[in-house]
């Protein structure tokens, strides 16, 4: 599974990956684990024969930790 990870500036902007800072060492994208570091999903290995169809998500409202809109926050991961 690959993760986007993204950062709210500031109270008064939304969650986005721009708004990451020089220290956020996982970049935008990364394994769910947060271990492997994706710069863009060009560099996401995939089996032989996968291809990115586009780049919609998908959120995984079931797994755990969510809450109900999908979202997983740092503070609830478990590494």
């Amino acid at each position: 599974m690959v993760s986007e990870n993204q950062r709210r500036a500031t109270i008064f902007n939304d969650f986005s990956v721009t708004s990451l800072f020089p220290t956020d060492a996982h970049g935008p994208f990364s394994d769910e684990a947060m271990v492997r570091r994706y710069t863009n999903l060009a560099s996401v290995w995939l089996p032989p024969g996968w291809v990115w169809l586009d780049e919609r998500w998908d959120v995984e409202r079931e797994a755990d930790p969510t809450d109900t809109a999908g979202w997983q926050y740092v503070g609830e991961v478990d590494v």
